[in-house]
């Protein structure tokens, strides 16, 4: 599969940045557009796609500096949509793209009618829809939980200091960290450290402010006191070495997660190695967003008498739940019974992650 070029911001036509950054800037509540009010996630995709966009018309000699609205023909929509097609891009991704391409139009003009494009992008997402993909793979959360540990030690055995210790300590921490706070992939690779991930007097705590998710709602996360050590070893010991290989013009970050070249570990780099590891681990990939999925049946399985509280686990609220302090409470309270389930099945692993994983298998037959 061919991966799609994507102009970036600072090559686009003069007029399309121009609105971009228009459309973009903060703005009083009463007058701001609805791209200036995207969260910046939002935005990096929104403009990844749309740079996917232009650089397509490019390359096909179609990209004029003239208002961004006009070149959304009809026959130009339906040659793009069939070429991403044609390259092997999935149809939930061409959908995809489609929907945010026609957001940012809609944002850099304003006043343009895209009726005529809406029908493409209905008639592709429905077709996406109609796609069969495989289900995410699941296992009992203490599995994955004994998966990061282990990864942990293998990277001790080489050396925390080493290369190759350094890349299994982060790996195993990711999935480890990711398994005790199931956290949008988004989120956790964005964590900064010392801003928000926090070492108290006795364990970590995660900080997610509201503006970073997606249900708006901040969040905050007790790091289980069994990873407090691997923490405090991964942040003296592990990052340092990591941050070593960062080139000159990288420059100062606080990512607390960081990759192999010593840049901060992005979201898609983030999914590749947690793909791995479980692929390996287990023979099948476990998604990153099932690592929430597992969360809540583990929660549910192993201590029924919590389930209502499940929903807090991952942060959806209801409508009537409004109040901040309380949310974060009862969030709290969730994350403890979720921990204390974790614990439990630590003490009876064989009947209750085996017995899950069977369950699972025959789930998926």
């Amino acid at each position: 599969m061919t991966k799609p070029v994507s102009m970036p911001i600072a090559k686009w036509p003069n007029r399309d940045r121009e609105l971009w950054l228009a459309a973009t800037a903060p703005a009083p509540f009463l007058f701001s557009s609805n791209a200036s009010m995207w969260r910046p996630s939002t935005r990096r995709t929104a403009a990844g796609a749309y740079g996917v966009w232009l650089q397509w018309l490019a390359d096909q000699g179609a990209l004029a500096d003239d208002d961004p609205s006009s070149r959304l023909s009809v026959q130009l929509l339906k040659k793009f949509t069939k070429d991403q097609v044609d390259k092997g891009i999935k149809l939930t991704t061409v959908a995809d793209r489609l929907n945010r391409l026609t957001a940012v139009v809609s944002a850099l003009s304003p006043n343009c009618d895209l009726e005529h494009a809406r029908p493409i992008v209905r008639r592709v997402k429905s077709a996406a829809r109609k796609e069969t993909s495989p289900k995410g793979f699941i296992v009992h959360a203490r599995t994955m939980y004994d998966l990061g540990f282990n990864l942990m030690d293998a990277g001790r055995a080489f050396g925390a200091h080493t290369p190759d210790g350094a890349l299994h300590f982060l790996d195993g921490l990711i999935v480890a960290v990711l398994t005790a706070c199931p956290l949008r992939i988004e989120n956790l690779s964005n964590l900064r450290l010392d801003h928000d991930v926090i070492r108290d007097v006795s364990r970590w705590r995660l900080l997610v402010a509201g503006n970073n998710t997606k249900t708006s709602k901040p969040e905050i996360r007790s790091i289980p006191e069994d990873l407090t050590s691997s923490l405090d070893e991964y942040v003296s010991v592990a990052r340092p070495q990591l941050m070593s290989r960062r080139q000159h013009d990288v420059g100062e970050h606080d990512a607390f997660f960081i990759g192999p070249s010593g840049s901060p570990l992005r979201d898609q780099m983030m999914r590749k190695r947690i793909k791995a590891r479980t692929g390996k681990a287990f023979g099948t990939p476990v998604l990153p967003h099932s690592f929430r999925k597992l969360a809540i049946t583990t929660l549910v399985m192993e201590r029924p008498e919590h389930a209502a509280s499940a929903p807090m686990l991952l942060n959806h609220t209801g409508a009537k739940v409004s109040e901040d302090h309380y949310i974060i409470g009862q969030q709290i309270l969730a994350l403890e019974h979720y921990h204390k389930s974790l614990k439990q099945a630590e003490r009876q692993p064989d009947q209750n992650c085996d017995s899950h994983d069977r369950q699972v298998r025959r789930e998926r037959a």
